[in-house]
């Protein structure tokens, strides 16, 4: 029997931010996580092998600066999970999107100009 993300049966145990450089970790030791290409399909064919459910990226492109240039490398999180998927079996991938691509998805797809009609949120013809 496979599982799925939505099979609402057990808990779900997943690892957010693999796609940057030193995840959620703000510090400056040498050993941090490098976001590395190399690095995420090792921790995909793990996170796979013992039974991880997902791997959630995050959606940036720059860096915080700083000392440590916390998130300074960033993989795109949509080409990221498509590179993931191909190269695992169970696993699940999610591809996250920013803000402002959201908005610019509404507003493409919205019959009217922007803002987008209640109807269309709700899902109504126009």
């Amino acid at each position: 029997m496979s599982k799925t993300i939505t099979d609402r049966r057990d808990f779900k145990l997943g690892l957010f931010s693999p796609n940057c450089s030193s995840g959620l970790a703000v510090t400056k030791v040498p050993e941090r996580w490098s976001g590395s290409w190399d690095d995420n399909l090792r921790l995909a064919r793990l996170c796979d092998d013992v039974g991880i459910d997902f791997l959630l990226p995050i959606a940036r492109w720059i860096g915080y600066g700083g000392e440590t240039n916390f998130h300074q490398g960033v993989l795109d999180p949509v080409t990221w999970a498509a590179g993931l998927l191909a190269h695992t079996h169970r696993l699940v991938v999610f591809a996250a999107l920013p803000l402002y691509i959201r908005l610019l998805i509404i507003l493409l797809l919205s019959p009217n100009s922007w803002p987008p009609s209640t109807r269309f949120v709700r899902g109504e013809p126009a």
